[in-house]
């Protein structure tokens, strides 16, 4: 693919899962370490390192979709973010003992943010 190409569905999927294995991995890292058992301070701070580990997630994909591929539409990386989180709330979050429609929500915007910026931080190259 070229520049202004766009992605195709193998990369969107491929990104997308990139995204939301960030998801599964704090969801296994906190039954691991039992945050939930954490006074509540430490899962105020954990809340803000959950967000900024699922932002990570969707500028990691969206950067490597974006390398791969050639691609700097901002679009494309919106696309990855999106899949990202359809994917991580129809198969990870299901795992957790209280995922909240607040949750949901936070997922999408950090995966949308960090998409975004993924793309965009190439695009000034």
């Amino acid at each position: 693919m070229g520049f202004g190409e766009g992605i195709d569905f193998t990369d969107l999927v491929m990104g997308s899962f990139i995204a939301s294995i960030f998801v599964w991995a704090w969801l296994w890292l906190s039954n691991v370490l039992r945050f939930y058992d954490a006074p509540f301070h430490i899962q105020i701070i954990l809340s803000f390192i959950q967000y900024g580990f699922f932002f990570l997630g969707g500028f990691t994909s969206s950067k490597i979709i974006s390398l791969k591929t050639g691609c700097r539409e901002v679009k494309e990386g919106l696309k990855i973010g999106l899949g990202g989180w359809i994917i991580s709330t129809t198969l990870f979050l299901p795992w957790s003992e209280n995922p909240t429609i607040g949750s949901i929500i936070m997922i999408l915007i950090m995966f949308l943010m960090g998409s975004y910026l993924g793309f965009k931080t190439l695009l000034k190259k």
